[in-house]
Order: C-alpha cells, then sequence, then structure tokens
C-alpha cells in the first residue's frame, strides 16, 4: 500500500483518495484544492500494473472486472486501512472516501464488504463493482455518486444500477447526473462541495 499524506486544518475532514485507472497519488490532489483545501488528504497508490497503467485491481477486460481479485484487494486495504485512519484522523475531523472510475469502483466494493468504518463516500462515475455480491447493513452510510450520461466508459445504467444496491442495503444515497461523458466537470465539482458542506457543517 503506497500513499502520500498530506496534514490539514484539524477541524476539516480526512479525505480517503482514491485515482482513477492510469493515474497516481497525485491525481486528485488539485481536484481536492477546489473542493476543500484545508483537509487532510491520505491518497492511495494503485499497485495494479495494467500495461503500464496503474489501477487498484484487475480486470477481466475493459468493463468486466476480476471478482476474485477484487475481493482479496479489498480485504487486504480494508486490514491496513483502519489503523491508518486512526493514527491520522483527530476528534473532530469526518472521515470521506472519494474516488474516480477505477478508484471508485473500489470504494465501492469496500462498501459491498462494510468492513471499514468510513460513513461518507464520494463514487465520481463509479460501476457496480460485483454481479456475485449484494451489500447489506449499511445503514448510516451516506454516498454521493456522480454519473455522466453520455459516459462511454462507466455508462449511466451501471450508477442506476449502484444506486438501487446501495439504498437497498439501507445507505443514503445521492445521484447527481450530467449530461457529460467520462470527466469531471466544474459544475460537478460545485455539486460534489455542495453535497459534502451539508454533510459536515
Amino acid at each position: 500500500m503506497e500513499f502520500i499524506f498530506r496534514k490539514g486544518d484539524p477541524n476539516h475532514p480526512l479525505y480517503l483518495l482514491f485515482h482513477g485507472t492510469g493515474g497516481n497519488e497525485h491525481d486528485l490532489l488539485g481536484l481536492m484544492d477546489l473542493i476543500d483545501e484545508k483537509a487532510s488528504l491520505l491518497s492511495f497508490r494503485g499497485d495494479v500494473n495494467e500495461h503500464g497503467l496503474l489501477r487498484f485491481f484487475k480486470r477481466v477486460r475493459p468493463g468486466v472486472f476480476d471478482e476474485a481479485d477484487l475481493i482479496e484487494r479489498t480485504a487486504a486495504y480494508q486490514s491496513e486501512l483502519q489503523a491508518l485512519i486512526d493514527t491520522h484522523q483527530t476528534d473532530a475531523s469526518h472521515v470521506i472516501a472519494l474516488g474516480y472510475s477505477n478508484g471508485a469502483n473500489f470504494i465501492g466494493s469496500m462498501l459491498y464488504h462494510n468492513e471499514t468504518r468510513i460513513q461518507t463516500c464520494v463514487l465520481l462515475h463509479p460501476m457496480v463493482p460485483y454481479e456475485s455480491i449484494k451489500p447489506k447493513n449499511l445503514d448510516g452510510i451516506n454516498v454521493l455518486i456522480t454519473a455522466g450520461k453520455n459516459d462511454p466508459i462507466c455508462p449511466y445504467k451501471e450508477s442506476l444500477q449502484l444506486q438501487d444496491d446501495l439504498t437497498n442495503a439501507s445507505a443514503s444515497v445521492t445521484l447527481e447526473p450530467t449530461d457529460q461523458g467520462h470527466q469531471i466537470s466544474q459544475a460537478e465539482l460545485a455539486s460534489v462541495k455542495a453535497w459534502l458542506m451539508r454533510q459536515y457543517t
């Protein structure tokens, strides 16, 4: 598990950041400067190398996840993640997991297994992580899903199914669609910031 830590204002949240395919632990730092420049950040680096592109888990082919690998890597992360949170979280700070694309899918996998005490998640352009597993017992967990209705990589119907799965497991889920594709838009970031402000202010 490779990551970087940026200490922020102890009265602001601690964010766990998970980049998209081909990114790295630095990718979402600029985005966070627009969302909450005073936040503390734990930003992770995917340890799967797919033809030179970093990811958090393997896939069989584009759009088809290697579920066995995803289960194994999710368990490995969750065994270490709580210790990192305990080390870097202040008494006043909320913990928020935020991921984009592959990183959002990895956070989604954690939600489906529900073994990490993270109560707020932001999933930017996610897909449903599993065909064989459904989440359960997510009462008290707040999730924001942003999705592009014209996204060719993470189809909008996947976000709708993910919303249903998480809602059926008693999570509080907000879906914010845009007419964009896979890119993160400025309007999308504004929606994310507004939603997050409602969670911890």
